[in-house]
């Protein structure tokens, strides 16, 4: 007799799918998006579909309601920020990502699902191991100037990248930033499901995902493969985690005492002007000039924001910087910080609400002792400082937090 279809075994195979096929669904860089969002409706879709049929028979949902609630309000705010938007443009879809009311919607849901249903077990985390390994091995080829899967525009590889070709990209993924981010959850997740697995064939995506990430030279993802292991170790460690925590606290007040006194060039030495108020627009690839840009829209509609990713359409310069003796300009259509992003397209009150259920997710996760997907769910958050929030990585970050809402990351 068949075992009947559960919402958890769906679950199950939802999260399968996504660290696995997701991630590795490929098509040229200059079609990565429209490919990338149709796996994304399908799969998420077809999983929320399945999941809300089996909880109308059910008649349960067991997801903790403070998370429902914030999820919700969360939501809700946004829809908000969409109907009182000034801007003409398509609020279900959005106007320059895709990242509109109906993939919000999807976020939500999933997330909720997950959160409910889900759990990050050993074949998954294999799973995502054997995944990077050929995500790893594909980027690799790329750096050295192959292109086995013809993924480039004809005659280029990621060796043009700023140069014959506006970006940089790489892997499944396609831009350097989402892979960086990816490669940084793997290698948190990789390190720490190493530790408590004893499993050495994870040495091998692990190796894989750190030779990469910093082959890349893609600040995201290194700053949050190191945040969540900074993190992670005295959180494991429990009452004696507080050395360590005080060890690290040490090291950063050195390592910053080190920048002031010192211009160590590139990204230190952008921080060592910084540190002696001498703030520009180009540092951080030009970043600290979006944030400004950005901020300064804030005032004109602060509680609902401007619309959700509806940024492409407001009155703000285009950015340049000078890469390879070219200058690139680019328009602004994202805040280049996930947190600031939420707060200037969708308001004071989405921003509580998504803040909110971050830091009860994590609170949860830290104070059982932390899990294999609170290392990935922490690599992504403090990434997100720097990062862009999009269907093509977001859904990897969610199902990470969403999992490691559980007490435990894995059950055999």
């Amino acid at each position: 007799m068949k075992k009947p279809v559960t919402r958890e075994k769906v679950t199950d195979i939802y999260i399968s799918l996504l660290l696995s096929a997701y991630i590795l669904v490929f098509a040229p860089y200059t079609m990565i998006s429209e490919v990338k969002y149709a796996a994304f409706l399908v799969l998420s879709g077809a999983y929320i579909l399945a999941v809300a049929a089996l909880s109308i028979k059910e008649r349960t949902f067991p997801a903790p309601k403070p998370l429902v609630l914030l999820v919700a309000g969360y939501f809700l705010c946004t829809a908000v920020s969409a109907v009182l938007s000034e801007y003409d443009y398509n609020p279900i879809i959005g106007a320059s990502r895709s990242d509109g009311l109906l993939t919000q919607l999807i976020y939500c849901l999933t997330f909720l699902s997950v959160a409910a249903l889900g759990r990050l077990r050993d074949r998954h985390i294999y799973l995502f191991g054997a995944t990077m390994t050929v995500y790893c091995a594909l980027s690799i080829t790329q750096f050295l100037g192959l292109d086995i899967l013809r993924l480039y525009p004809e005659g280029m590889t990621y060796l043009d990248g700023n140069v014959r070709y506006s970006g940089e990209y790489f892997g499944t993924l396609g831009n350097a930033d989402f892979s960086s981010v990816l490669l940084g959850m793997s290698a948190a997740v990789m390190l720490l499901a190493l530790i408590k697995k004893r499993n050495y064939l994870l040495f091998i995506p692990l190796a894989l995902s750190l030779v990469c990430l910093f082959w890349a030279r893609v600040a995201e993802g290194i700053v949050g493969f190191f945040g969540a292991a900074a993190v992670m170790a005295p959180v494991l460690l429990g009452r004696r985690g507080k050395w360590v925590a005080m060890a690290e606290a040490a090291l950063i007040v050195a390592g910053v005492i080190a920048v002031f006194f010192f211009d160590l060039g590139g990204t230190l030495g952008e921080a060592h002007a910084m540190l002696h108020g001498e703030v520009k627009d180009s540092f951080g690839s030009g970043r600290i000039g979006i944030w400004r840009a950005v901020i300064g829209e804030i005032p004109k509609h602060p509680l609902f924001g401007g619309g959700v990713d509806s940024m492409i359409k407001w009155d703000i310069e285009p950015f340049s910087r000078v890469v390879g003796g070219k200058t690139i300009y680019r328009y602004i259509d994202c805040a280049h910080n996930e947190y600031l992003n939420v707060l200037a397209q969708q308001g004071l009150f989405a921003f509580l609400c998504a803040v909110g259920a971050l830091a009860y997710s994590l609170r949860r996760a830290i104070k059982s002792g932390g899990n294999i997907a609170l290392a990935g769910a922490l690599s992504y958050a403090i990434s997100a400082f720097f990062g862009i929030s999009m269907f093509i990585i977001t859904p990897v970050f969610l199902l990470f937090l969403a999992a490691s809402v559980n007490n435990k990351s894995s059950e055999g």
